[in-house]
C-alpha cells in the first residue's frame, strides 16, 4: 500500500475545503482524482496515465465515499488504483479543475487535482470487490502524447494542469 507523505499548505486547505462543500451541493454525483505529473531532469513534465482496457487512458480517480472530501476521494482513489510509496505534493496548490459533465443524463462530474510525485515505479492496484484489478497498467508520458491518449472529457483537464505547471516548477520536491 501507499506509504508516502501528502503535503498540503494549511491556508490553501482551508480555501479548498469551503469551494468543495459549495461544489458538492451543485452535483449530485461527483467524482475526483490526481493528476499525477513528475519532473524529469529537463523539466519536461511526465503525466500518469492509467489503462484501463479500452481505447482511451484514464487519471487516477473514482466515486466519493460518503462523509468523504473531493481531495480525501482524490488521494484514496490514487492510492487504491496505484500502489506505490513515496510523497504526494501538492505544489501548484489545490486548486482543481471540472470535467464536463457526462454520464447518463450528464449526471456525473469529474474533479481533479494537480499533484507532483518523485515516484516512477508503480504496481497496478487489486479491486477486491471486482476480484481483479482496474487497470491494466499504467504509462508516464510527455504532454503532447499524454493528451493523444486521455479521454476527450479529459484533454481539457489536462490542458490545464499543462498550463499551471508551464508556468512555474516548484524549486524543489519529490524525485529533485
Amino acid at each position: 500500500m501507499y506509504g508516502g507523505r501528502i503535503i498540503v499548505d494549511e491556508k490553501a486547505q482551508e480555501k479548498l475545503l469551503r469551494t468543495l462543500a459549495l461544489l458538492e451541493e451543485e452535483t449530485p454525483s461527483l467524482t475526483a482524482g490526481l493528476i499525477l505529473v513528475t519532473i524529469e531532469p529537463n523539466h519536461e513534465p511526465l503525466f500518469l496515465l492509467l489503462d484501463s482496457g479500452d481505447t482511451r487512458y484514464a487519471f487516477p480517480g473514482g466515486r466519493m465515499n460518503t462523509g468523504e472530501t473531493l481531495l480525501e476521494t482524490a488521494l484514496r482513489e490514487t492510492r487504491e488504483e496505484v500502489l506505490g510509496t513515496g510523497e504526494i505534493e501538492f505544489s501548484w496548490g489545490t486548486e482543481f479543475k471540472r470535467t464536463r459533465k457526462y454520464g447518463k443524463q450528464e449526471s456525473r462530474q469529474g474533479v481533479y487535482f494537480v499533484a507532483r510525485t518523485g515516484l516512477l515505479d508503480l504496481e497496478v492496484g487489486f479491486n477486491v470487490s471486482k476480484g481483479r484489478s482496474e487497470h491494466k497498467g499504467y504509462h508516464w508520458l510527455p504532454y503532447q502524447q499524454a493528451r493523444g491518449m486521455v479521454k476527450k472529457r479529459l484533454q481539457p483537464v489536462l490542458d490545464w494542469a499543462y498550463e499551471i505547471i508551464s508556468r512555474g516548477h516548484p524549486l524543489a520536491g519529490p524525485g529533485q
